[in-house]
């Protein structure tokens, strides 16, 4: 599949909830499991919107097409599993496998 808005021409894929842990390479990191870093910035297609995953101010966002946050936690893991209100309350792990990834 290919991209949307900003994303346009971009090859995109799916992920499951293990292919982004894997992806972000959690298991390097067992010490942290709590809070594990992330190790490569993304970008993604939901509901034919694009969004990315990156640092703004020091903490971990969800940020729009026009880099504007949707979501922010000085806590990786807990950005990525906590309900986000633009999404009816569901959370980017609930939702990874609707989405698509930027490869």
């Amino acid at each position: 599949m290919h991209g949307v808005d900003g994303l346009e021409g971009k090859n995109l894929v799916k992920l499951t909830w293990e292919q982004f842990q894997e992806w972000q390479r959690w298991g390097e990191f067992s010490e942290k499991s709590d809070n594990p870093p992330m190790t490569v910035d993304m970008s993604f297609v939901y509901r034919d919107k694009a969004y990315h995953l990156d640092m703004i101010n020091h903490v971990f966002a969800i940020l729009t097409d026009e880099w504007q946050p949707i979501e922010t936690d000085v806590n990786f893991l807990k950005l990525v599993t906590k309900p986000i209100e633009k999404w009816d309350g569901r959370t980017f792990c609930e939702l990874i496998e609707e989405m698509w990834f930027v490869d």
